[in-house]
């Protein structure tokens, strides 16, 4: 019976194992000697080669590589059409709420222009015995304003307690009786606190009047029900004087509405809503969508829109068009060329990636655009961070920051109280204007978690554009163009009636605009991160490296196993003979 000494005496003189049996038969140390060292040394490099090569594999390394793929037809884009301005002024008598508040916020945000336009700002505090001047200055220090102020007083502890000095104190009275003070002392005293608690605007900052407006007018806007947004904004049957894709008529019924909280009533054309997508089969300007558009610039309200034309966006079908965030800008009096190719980006998932592919339900959950009416919004990752950041607004300030929206799956409203500005921020308030500058904060500084929430999107198409223009129309179209005007607006023709050629040239070139979106080739970039270095790669090079050193192969793994197994059958036997042996014995001691 072969002995465990015997079976290894075997092995390392037959093995497949490079080196090992040349020691074994060699018939001088010094030659044996050698040979272990080389053996050794041989496992040595594999251990080091091995090991480089296992922390590579957990690098999870990646490489970016880009093809150009020829086809015969493209799918054509979702187009979105905005004009720049919100709410046409006849609109306003739509609602005499929405036009009174409209004109308060015009009104205040034209006096509070008019005092930042103001060179200094010198403010009389009236009390019973005093009167103090204190001139602003413009730019103060920090710790100074919050403790102590400048000479003159000021500052927090200065602020709250001249509020409360300007409450307890009598208000001026020639009959010398006590009296309390007069609503504009309180309110003066009020603010003073206020100031001296939330800091004045050196502290927070001093929001533009640009800025100011159209944030009175986003909250206002989003306040206000939908469907008499949609009444107020510019018409697609008005806007749209003629429109066609490669070739063939298409009208208002090929668009989809979708509202935008800056500019109002939007129109996408492609949206799949109505009918199936569109494909290109040619390139160049006659196989794309070419709009003819009337901004009807009557009807812009100054403060609201300062620059006159449209807006548009090219976008995957899917993919919610923020038109504030992306989009081109059209001026009126041009013919605008824009000459667009497709690139689809791939990214890898985990572990070499931190995509995600999202389901329906994970859709819902995460992005408040995806319960669009209108549209069929899928994921992207620029609307989970929106619906993220309007979680935070919604749990830290109890109420919707008005630029989204502000009910659906995606959004925790437990907190929100609807019963006042139907639960949207007034952003003109320090306190609330403060809430919100601080979840900004957080979201910058991404301590709000949203990057752990809202994954990329493991493939995405996108449509880079190059845009020209021309002088648009010419002088031999003029009329064609002002007989469509007016079967649009029949209140013009009255208009072009009285007034001579230069007067109509002058009113198209305010008023009108055509933009051809079109294909440059008919080819598609494809930008795809992949992983480099993936298990395969890994079993492939430890092989390499166990036969480049010590000559290992899967054979003398397997002769290594037999090994392994048979020291075992030997163990086992030799204690099976080794009890029965001393069975034996006792067998006979006791006969």
């Amino acid at each position: 019976m072969k002995t465990l000494s015997n079976r290894g005496s075997d092995y390392v003189e037959n093995c497949s194992v490079a080196g090992l049996p040349n020691a074994f038969r060699a018939k001088s140390h010094f030659k044996r000697f050698i040979w272990v060292v080389l053996v050794l040394g041989g496992l040595g490099c594999t251990s080091w080669q091995i090991l480089e090569i296992v922390l590579k594999y957990y690098s999870l390394p990646t490489n970016t590589e880009v093809s150009m793929t020829f086809t015969t037809k493209l799918r054509y884009p979702a187009v979105t059409i905005c004009n720049l301005n919100p709410i046409r002024h006849s609109g306003l008598v739509m609602s005499p709420n929405f036009s009174s508040q409209y004109e308060e916020q015009s009104r205040s945000s034209r006096e509070t222009h008019e005092q930042q336009s103001a060179p200094t700002t010198e403010t009389t505090i009236q009390t019973t015995t005093t009167t103090k001047k204190t001139t602003t200055t413009p730019r103060q220090n920090l710790l100074g304003n919050l403790i102590g102020g400048d000479n003159n007083g000021g500052g927090l502890v200065g602020n709250v307690l001249d509020g409360v000095n300007n409450i307890l104190s009598p208000g001026p009275n020639t009959d010398n009786d006590l009296s309390i003070p007069i609503l504009g002392d309180l309110t003066d005293a009020l603010t003073n606190i206020t100031n001296g608690i939330l800091g004045t605007n050196e502290v927070l900052g001093t929001k533009s009047n640009a800025l100011q407006g159209e944030e009175d007018f986003v909250t206002l806007y989003s306040s206000t029900d939908a469907e008499l947004r949609k009444a107020m904004g510019h018409h697609l049957k008005t806007m749209l004087l003629k429109c066609t894709f490669a070739g063939f008529v298409c009208t208002e019924k090929d668009f989809s509405y979708v509202s935008d909280p800056k500019y109002g009533n939007c129109y996408t054309f492609n949206s799949g809503l109505n009918k199936s997508y569109e494909e290109s089969r040619k390139t160049g300007p006659t196989y794309g969508l070419s709009l003819e558009l009337y901004v009807q610039q009557s009807e812009y309200l100054s403060t609201l829109a300062p620059s006159a034309g449209v807006k548009i966006m090219m976008h995957n079908q899917s993919y919610m068009p923020f038109l504030v965030d992306r989009g081109i800008e059209l001026q009126p009096g041009t013919k605008a060329s824009v000459a667009i190719a497709m690139t689809e980006i791939e990214r890898p998932s985990p572990p070499h990636g931190s995509c995600h592919a999202y389901t329906d339900d994970e859709n819902i959950a995460v992005n408040v655009y995806s319960e669009e009416k209108d549209l069929r919004v899928g994921y992207t990752e620029e609307a989970c961070y929106k619906t993220c950041f309007q979680n935070n607004v919604i749990k830290n300030c109890r109420c919707c920051y008005p630029y989204y929206p502000c009910i659906g799956r995606a959004i925790n409203s437990s907190y929100v109280n609807y019963d006042e500005n139907n639960g949207y921020c007034q952003l003109s308030s320090n306190i609330t204007s403060k809430c919100i500058t601080d979840v900004e904060n957080k979201y910058v500084n991404d301590d709000l978690d949203c990057s752990n929430i809202c994954k990329p999107r493991c493939r995405e198409r996108q449509f880079p554009s190059q845009l020209s223009s021309s002088l648009w129309p010419a002088d031999p179209v003029m009329d064609e163009i002002i007989k469509k005007l007016i079967e649009r607006d029949p209140s013009l023709e009255e208009k072009f009636q009285n007034i001579n050629n230069t007067e109509k040239r002058l009113f198209m070139r305010d008023n009108v605009l055509k933009v051809d979106i079109f294909y440059r080739e008919l080819n598609y970039q494809t930008v795809a991160t992949k992983a480099t270095y993936q298990i395969e790669d890994l079993l492939a090079n430890i092989g390499g490296q166990l036969g480049l050193f010590v000559g290992l192969s899967v054979i003398s793994i397997l002769e290594f196993i037999e090994l392994l197994i048979d020291f075992v059958c030997i163990a086992v036997s030799k204690c099976f003979c080794s009890s029965k042996k001393e069975n034996k014995v006792k067998s006979w001691n006791y006969n």
